[in-house]
């Protein structure tokens, strides 16, 4: 916008003598000082809705005043910690919406200690990975527990059904019937599928009990009970008096460990298994 400046000096006109041609006041005269007065008016910023144009500055309030005051730069920067460079100025200038919207930023650009969030729904973002101190997960059902795969990623486990328990196959989690001798098993005569000298290998998932009932025939021998190679229990007569008596051993067999029996000559054997 423009200002007046005065172009004829009406004040030296009146100071002239009468009679000099220089005193009358020409009509072009006064077009020019109407014309200059139009251009500084036409130039200034109306009182409603202004369009201002350059750096117009402005008192700046203090922090905290709620009113309808104008607010430069200055009283917005004063509020906002950390603002990025391009809406960094800290000045008197007056504030535009648009500066106001821009000095927000977003929380990557905000003081890491001086950002709260309380209230409302936060959506579309990224889940945040274990390393940085997430879950990994968006959605996470109820009574589930969340495992841990590797750094950055998570799998949610739901119990399934009562009484199970987290079972690992070395590579993933899973919600699993408890496995420990006597749930879900039952005892099964398998002699007719066992035999003396052949080893077997409990690949149920769960540990297994072995009842083992040796009946002399002969007057001497011994049978050994064998768990992945090693002699845990045995059968041994060294006389006659042993003809004709049955013997019978309990063993525990994990899960994943061979059993067998070792010798045998002059007994019969019946095999039972808790399985």
């Amino acid at each position: 916008m423009s200002n007046y400046i005065k172009s004829t000096d009406f004040a030296v006109k009146d100071g002239l003598l009468t009679g000099n041609p220089l005193k009358i006041v020409s009509g072009t005269e006064i077009n020019d000082e109407y014309n200059a007065i139009q251009t500084a008016v036409g130039t200034k910023a109306n009182t409603l809705s202004p369009t201002l144009t350059g750096a117009p500055l402005s008192p700046t309030a203090a922090i905290g005043t709620n009113t309808t005051q104008i607010a430069t730069t200055a009283f917005v920067t004063n509020h906002i910690t950390a603002p990025t460079a391009a809406t960094g100025t800290n000045t008197t200038q007056i504030a535009t919406t648009a500066f106001v919207a821009a000095s927000q930023g977003t929380i990557a650009s905000q003081d890491s200690d001086a950002v709260a969030i309380t209230g409302g729904t936060i959506t579309g973002i990224t889940d945040l990975t274990v390393a940085d101190g997430g879950t990994g997960a968006s959605t996470h059902t109820a009574n589930s527990v969340l495992i841990g795969e590797g750094t950055s990623a998570i799998s949610s486990v739901a119990p399934s059904t009562s009484g199970n328990v987290l079972t690992s196959d070395g590579t993933n989690w899973a919600s699993t019937t408890h496995k420990s001798i006597g749930v879900d098993q039952t005892w099964q005569d398998v002699t007719s599928t066992r035999d003396a000298g052949v080893t077997y290998t409990n690949s149920t998932g769960s540990p297994i009990q072995v009842a083992i009932a040796v009946y002399r025939v002969a007057s001497a021998g011994t049978t050994y009970m064998v768990i992945n190679g090693l002699n845990v229990g045995r059968w041994s007569t060294t006389g006659t008096n042993d003809v004709g008596t049955t013997q019978t051993q309990t063993y525990i067999i994990p899960n994943g460990v061979t059993y067998s029996l070792s010798g045998g000559s002059g007994t019969d054997t019946s095999w039972f298994e808790l399985r």
